[in-house]
């Protein structure tokens, strides 16, 4: 007989790590399927049911969300509290995220105040007033401060997880853990490895850099190798640390940032290239970074090796993100480099905007089109300032360091470029609300970035 796999509902026990379990962005180096999650009250998730549930007079929509990550839970949260009936499919036995920081820029606030997560409801948070990036001379290359339109906060990953998770099971979410998707049609069924297929209005693909659903549905996509190594941990905060400040430090092709993300919580990240062995290394070459970031000596001496998640970086460009009644979202759809701190927020507005689209017409895959052709003005150009960011900090000449912060300076002054980095909101500022708000009439059309190509992913991190 075959295994069924379990799924969660609000009230489960409190959430717990898994070695075996792999996260979303796990899956961004092996390619492997769905998020990996947490785990809660066991049970039989069944084939769903081939016609529309109704609830009295009223005819109650059937999705099927593929990965339990924070494109995911967001899709989820976000439809299930505009009435839909939602399942969620994670291939993992329990649902759980990477522990290290993510930041939160004002598009990914708002969007979370629409899905009724305020920020002031995770379990651990701060925000961040200021950042600045310095270069290899100690040099200020830019700075900016945050205000009441255009905020920032720290959070870590498994907080942010654990609220969406617990806004999806309470708008009546389901969360089938144990459950490998193999593939979806464009009619709207999905293949389940222990069953099926079963058949809903809509599927979202929210699994990942990987993701089966992209290579089912045969979407046009290319995932490229950004060719840089991240290095991500949480350490113990202290009194010569930054408050209420995001610093980021580059020298030559490496680069670290370093910032509060709660009580007694400092997120570091390192990057360098793949070809740097020594800024590569784990255990850390505490001497190797230190010569390079002398100042920085005391975050060195306090990283433990074993809780450094380790990675290489990967974009995914596809076109389309819909295809009847299937839609991409997150690093399945727009997996983009991490200097920008948009990647999860992009996601969140993504799912917000597509509840409030899907909500209206009968037609879903029009709808789902209108819903593409909204986003792209947003994700498209969040991903290619990622990737000039990326040359810029892994492509350029060692020798011409001066050069390259002076034309980041000059960029930095730019609005538009500055509006990107710290996230023009698609959302209007509102409160947590019932149904998610409705994103501007006026932005609409399509990038050009897409190309045709083979094949058929935290990578958000921060500014600076």
């Amino acid at each position: 007989m075959r295994s069924r796999p379990h799924r969660t509902r609000f009230g489960a026990p409190a959430l717990q790590e898994s070695e075996g379990a792999k996260t979303d962005s796990e899956r961004e180096i092996d390619c492997e399927g769905e998020h990996a999650g947490s785990n809660a009250q066991a049970g039989t998730a069944e084939a769903a049911p081939r016609r529309l549930a109704r609830k009295g007079n009223h005819v109650t929509r059937r999705a099927e969300i593929v990965g339990g990550g924070i494109a995911g839970l967001s899709a989820a949260t976000a439809l299930a509290r505009a009435g839909w009936q939602v399942r969620v499919h994670e291939q993992a036995t329990e649902l759980r995220e990477i522990g290290s920081g993510i930041e939160l820029l004002e598009n990914g606030l708002r969007a979370l105040d629409a899905l009724g997560v305020p920020i002031g409801s995770l379990k651990v948070s701060e925000q961040i007033l200021s950042f600045a990036i310095w270069d290899e001379r100690n040099r200020p290359i830019t700075s900016s401060t945050m205000s009441e339109s255009s905020r920032c906060f720290m959070t870590t990953r498994s907080a942010l997880h654990n609220a969406l998770l617990q806004a999806a099971t309470a708008a009546g979410a389901e969360i089938a853990t144990g459950s490998r998707v193999t593939g979806a049609t464009a009619d709207g069924h999905v293949y389940l490895a222990n069953g099926g297929p079963v058949k809903a209005d809509i599927v979202v693909g929210a699994d990942g850099i990987g993701s089966r659903i992209r290579t089912a549905m045969g979407f046009s996509s290319v995932s490229r190798d950004l060719r840089y190594v991240s290095k991500r941990t949480l350490i113990p905060l202290t009194a010569d640390d930054p408050r209420g400040s995001f610093p980021g430090y580059w020298y030559r092709s490496r680069r670290i940032g370093v910032g509060p993300c709660g009580p007694g919580l400092l997120y570091v990240f390192l990057y360098c290239r793949p070809d740097d062995q020594r800024g590569c290394a784990i255990p850390l070459d505490r001497e190797s970074w230190t010569a390079s970031f002398p100042h920085l000596g005391h975050v060195f001496s306090r990283i433990d090796d074993e809780n450094v998640d380790v990675r290489r970086v990967w974009e995914v460009i596809c076109r389309p993100w819909t295809r009847g009644r299937v839609a991409l979202i997150g690093d399945a759809a727009h997996a983009m480099a991490p200097h920008l701190g948009q990647a999860a927020c992009m996601a969140m507005e993504s799912a917000v905007v597509l509840a409030e689209i899907i909500d209206q017409p009968a037609d879903v895959e029009n709808a789902l089109r209108a819903w593409e052709a909204r986003r792209r003005p947003f994700v498209d150009p969040a991903r290619r300032y990622g990737h000039v960011y990326n040359s810029f900090m892994m492509g350029w000449p060692a020798r011409h360091p001066a050069l390259r912060s002076t034309l980041v300076h000059i960029a930095y002054r730019s609005r538009a470029v500055r509006k990107r980095i710290e996230g023009a909101p698609a959302l209007a500022p509102q409160g947590p609300l019932t149904h998610p708000v409705k994103p501007p009439q006026s932005d609409d059309g399509h990038d050009s970035d897409g190309r045709k190509q083979h094949r058929g992913e935290d990578n958000a991190q921060a500014p600076g």
